[in-house]
């Protein structure tokens, strides 16, 4: 398997001094090879070496490690290997930076995309109920610049047209709009006047709009 390779030296060490009782070293080796793996999108070998350092009782991890581990964990399982597996383990993660909130230092944009990866999980993993409660939090994050407020309702919408609410997911998408020409990007436009093409033209069946966005 091409993403398993033999040649990797930090993940030959880590589990060599995983073997002789070293853990300490097997630590440092281990958070090389598994920040070198899910860089490289070696998504089935991140999510191997992350397991074992978490799982390893005798790797002494801080709060932040253990979340950073946790994040990439969570992020190669969804990328890669298990949809579901990687959203529950996302929603793990998150509780676990809740509850751990005074001893884990995240800046502004890492939360940020902590929380839009979060509740993209969900989305994808059919958990539109779970997207919502997330994205009712992400709301009160004080720190919210436009792209990630454009997101917040761009993923409202598509979250409460999973649970068939369409005037809720409507106004979200409107929302989004306003927020789109705000920022004056042809990206964040596109990305709403083609979300507003689908909807009008598969939720409310509606010609003259479809049209419109289109």
């Amino acid at each position: 398997n091409p993403e398993f390779p033999l040649d990797n030296r930090d993940l030959i060490l880590f589990k060599t001094y995983i073997d002789m009782f070293n853990y300490e070293k097997a630590k440092k080796c281990g958070l090389i090879a598994i920040n070198n793996a899910y860089l490289n999108r070696n998504y089935y070998l991140s999510s191997e070496i992350g397991g074992l350092l978490l799982n390893q009782k005798q790797i002494a991890l801080s709060k932040q490690e253990n979340f950073d581990l946790q994040y990439i964990v969570a992020s190669s399982q969804r990328e890669r290997t298990n949809h579901i597996d990687g959203a529950k383990l996302f929603l793990k993660t998150y509780t676990y930076m809740k509850e751990n909130a005074n001893d884990i230092c995240i800046p502004n944009q890492v939360y940020c995309k902590f929380m839009h990866d979060c509740i993209n999980a969900q989305i994808n993993a059919n958990t539109p109920e779970i997207a919502i409660a997330l994205l009712d939090d992400f709301k009160n994050f004080p720190h919210l610049n436009k792209e990630y407020r454009f997101l917040l309702h761009n993923r409202y919408a598509v979250a409460y047209l999973a649970i068939g609410e369409t005037d809720k997911a409507e106004s979200s998408l409107l929302t989004a709009e306003k927020i789109a020409n705000k920022i004056k990007s042809r990206y964040y436009k596109s990305i709403i006047y083609s979300d507003m093409a689908f909807f009008y033209f598969n939720a409310i069946e509606s010609r003259d709009k479809t049209l419109h966005y289109f």
